[in-house]
């Protein structure tokens, strides 16, 4: 059935005429943070087609008026994807839809972020999502990139992403906290034992809470949302946070806003941590199991061996210690991420002019 639907899609938008002044964005989370980056450059379009994936949601307050939402399934959705003359997605728009040449319409890949884990062509060969371009915000990105999407380099285009701009210190949102704020975010982690928590078994969260109490320290954690963990059972820590989407939607900001508005970035293996380069600010990768994680989930092997910008602590006791001691981090840290980023906020021209350069519309 869906290779029949998308049959009769890529045939209709082979013949149908594009509507130059309308764009279509796809992502997810569905109001994720690309989107809301990309959202100043699409200003020029008449019509701003959102197409999501869930049916259950809530539109966020920094959603400008001019923008329609339909779901990506549907018939408006499909007909907003072979009528309008461009197109940006961040994980695929339709297994099997097909570009046109880019005179006619203009797809472009986003992404989700410079990935550490394996994907695409780095997994196996299967058949990767179609584009004109997509981004890399360095050039051994660039060169990752172009492997896993088995394209031509020159369609891997450098520049920061869209959401790196919502970094920038104007964005600063008041979290209505004193003292240092550090933000977890941990990426998915199969579990080993049941009181896994984020790769520490047994995990003592209340001697960490009395830590960061002695150093006027609040910690945000943001779990994966595929992690099932109750928010409600951390609500009587004094400095630790536990916060999820709806976070985001109550206080009408996001998570890049909140981001940039923090001291210190925890994290293990998300790719989060190089779009924070751009702030300068420190960056502590929490590893308790990298060795687990990297035979279950696997690295890319170009970027795997590159050195971190920042402090690692695979122990509860080295994570104590860390914060005791108040480590002051490494000046040089700053020119070890730019291998990562070296490209700190996204600069829309560059799409633009290369879209140009090869005459497309």
């Amino acid at each position: 059935m869906k290779k029949l639907l998308m049959t009769v899609v890529n045939t209709l938008n082979k013949i149908i005429k594009k509507d130059s002044q309308k764009v279509v964005f796809t992502g997810q989370p569905d109001f994720d943070d690309m989107l809301r980056g990309m959202l100043p450059y699409l200003h020029d379009y008449k019509k701003i087609i959102i197409l999501l994936s869930s049916n259950n949601y809530k539109e966020p307050s920094w959603l400008p008026k001019n923008c329609t939402i339909y779901p990506k399934l549907s018939i408006m959705g499909l007909f907003s994807i072979i009528t309008s003359s461009r197109i940006y997605y961040t994980h695929g728009l339709f297994q099997g839809f097909k570009t046109l040449n880019s005179t006619r319409q203009v797809v472009i890949n986003l992404w989700h972020g410079m990935p550490l884990k394996r994907i695409g062509h780095y997994i196996e060969e299967q058949p990767q999502p179609q584009f004109h371009y997509t981004i890399a915000t360095s050039g051994i990105y660039q060169k990752v990139m172009s492997n896993a999407f088995g394209v031509d380099i020159k369609k891997v285009l450098l520049t920061g992403l869209p959401r790196n701009n919502l970094l920038k210190n104007n964005n600063k949102v008041d979290l209505g906290l004193s003292g240092k704020i550090i933000f977890w975010l941990p990426t998915y982690q199969e579990k080993n034992e049941v009181d896994d928590f984020f790769g520490f078994q047994s995990f003592d969260i209340e001697r960490l809470n009395d830590t960061l109490k002695l150093k006027n320290t609040t910690l945000i954690i943001k779990p994966h949302p595929y992690e099932r963990i109750k928010i409600d059972n951390f609500t009587k820590l004094s400095n630790v946070m536990m916060i999820d989407e709806n976070y985001f939607y109550m206080k009408k900001t996001s998570l890049y806003e909140v981001l940039g508005s923090v001291d210190e970035l925890w994290t293990d293996y998300s790719s989060v941590f190089i779009d924070f380069i751009a702030t300068n600010k420190k960056i502590t990768f929490i590893r308790p199991n990298s060795r687990h994680y990297k035979n279950k989930r696997g690295l890319i092997p170009d970027v795997s061996s590159l050195e971190l910008p920042g402090v690692v602590i695979t122990s509860q006791n080295e994570l104590h210690r860390y914060l005791e001691f108040n480590n002051p981090g490494n000046k040089q840290y700053h020119e070890i991420g730019k291998q990562f980023l070296a490209y700190d906020f996204y600069e829309h021209n560059i799409i633009e002019d290369a879209i140009k350069g090869a005459g497309c519309i």
